[in-house]
């Protein structure tokens, strides 16, 4: 729990994106060994080109069609802004089809396998991304656990709260501030803005220090007690101090 709350989830997403990208560069690598060893080149007419755009990003597409013994198939790549902006309807570009599976074809010859290449790549931007955040988020949770388990139990007063923003916009997310008696700073890991807003500047707040380190008792939990460590009194000990 306070490793997910300390921005562990970051990891699992990194971890994510690895098997995401390793699963789309294994298909694009058995794909691209196909169109290696029976892939067939051809002319194929450009008949329709178009742009698409979403969330500020603009893709281009070319719309291809070609003959195969008597047939014609046809299909659309997605291809490169330039590539795009050359291509005039009614010409020709080099494509490659499958012998075996004639409707499918790759723009230009040989994309089949740099797109594998690239997600193989960014699965491996993926592994070290994780690893990171492993280690980043790891070790802010493993100090918070220290502290509340060895570290003093002291209080802090609120100094304030900080909204996440996202493109300018408030995320309604954000963490607090305090400042422990010695004017040592600490902050809160992140949560719901409004929640946190109700403690109120200048309350104060249960912690846990432990070196130049501080958490609050509300994103670490309160200390345990390990039963092991309080002395047993049996019923006639007690009733003897008693006496």
């Amino acid at each position: 729990m306070i490793f997910w709350r300390f921005g562990g989830f970051w990891a699992m997403i990194a971890a994510g994106v690895v098997v995401v990208f390793t699963a789309l560069s294994t298909r694009d690598y058995r794909d691209a060994a196909r169109f290696d060893a029976n892939g067939i080149e051809i002319e194929a007419r450009v008949t329709d080109k178009r742009t698409s755009r979403s969330n500020d990003t603009t893709k281009y597409y070319l719309t291809f069609e070609y003959e195969v013994a008597g047939r014609t198939y046809g299909g659309e790549a997605r291809v490169p802004r330039g590539t795009h902006g050359h291509a005039i309807i009614g010409h020709t570009r080099s494509i490659r089809y499958l012998a075996k599976r004639p409707g499918k074809f790759e723009f230009p010859v040989g994309d089949t396998r740099k797109n594998a290449e690239e997600t193989r790549f960014m699965a491996l931007i993926g592994g070290v991304a994780g690893l990171i955040a492993l280690w980043w988020f790891g070790s802010r949770a493993n100090h918070a656990v220290l502290a509340r388990r060895f570290g003093e139990r002291t209080t802090a007063e609120i100094t304030g709260f900080v909204e996440h923003k996202n493109k300018g916009r408030g995320t309604g997310r954000g963490y607090m501030s305090w400042r422990l008696a010695d004017g040592l700073i600490g902050k809160s890991a992140s949560r719901c803005l409004a929640d946190l807003e109700k403690l109120g500047v200048g309350s104060e707040i249960v912690v846990f220090r432990r070196g130049n380190k501080s958490f609050w008792e509300g994103d670490v939990g309160p200390r345990g007690y390990d039963k092991s460590t309080i002395p047993a009194v049996s019923p006639s000990e007690s009733k003897a101090e008693d006496v």
